[in-house]
């Protein structure tokens, strides 16, 4: 049921598409990046979260019809997963006068790539509960900063990304955000190049 393997007319029975996981973790990243302060999750987020990528997991290894896209969405949902608790971590240590490390990156933080967001290292006392083990990153995506206002552009993933306003935060293809950044568009705010 909350895998969301069954058809999509399943989705109005069991409590709709607004109650999945995933919407829940787009809106939670949408949230987080939109406001300067850390948003609210509710009680159960986390563990929704990873009892969803447990089920994709599943997926995955059951080489049925649905394992590469179960795959795809994993990796994705992971990558999302991981970053909006570096933000949240990220704003935390603003709020307590703290400068994050130049090398801090959400493949860094003292753990190995290969473990999930929470393992490896010890939360601040008033951070959010460990989140989800998620597989490591394997795209090439960095968050970047608009120095300027930036039309949609479809980037070299062929994803269309847009319109952005002077300020606004966004996970792009590395080559995008460097594109962006020699134009003087956009500042890269943290990649996984100094995780390795």
């Amino acid at each position: 049921m909350r895998s969301g393997s069954g058809s999509g007319g399943d989705r109005e029975e069991g409590g709709g598409a607004e109650d999945h996981p995933y919407t829940r973790l787009v809106e939670a990243w949408l949230r987080e990046l939109s406001s300067g302060e850390i948003q609210p999750l509710p009680d159960s987020f986390w563990e929704d979260l990873e009892s969803w990528f447990s089920d994709l997991r599943s997926e995955v290894e059951s080489g049925g019809p649905l394992s590469r896209l179960a795959a795809e969405a994993l990796e994705i949902c992971g990558e999302v997963a991981e970053r909006l608790r570096f933000l949240r971590s990220l704003k935390e240590a603003a709020g307590r006068g703290e400068i994050p490390a130049a090398s801090a990156s959400p493949g860094a933080a003292g753990r190995e790539p290969s473990e999930g967001v929470g393992g490896g290292r010890t939360p601040a006392p008033e951070a959010a509960p460990p989140g989800p083990a998620v597989p490591p990153r394997v795209g090439g995506s960095v968050l970047v900063i608009f120095k300027t206002a930036v039309p949609k552009f479809v980037g070299r993933d062929l994803n269309v990304y847009g319109p952005f306003r002077e300020g606004d935060l966004a996970l792009l293809p590395r080559e995008d955000a460097e594109t962006l950044s020699s134009g003087g568009a956009a500042e890269v705010i943290e990649g996984d190049e100094g995780s390795g």
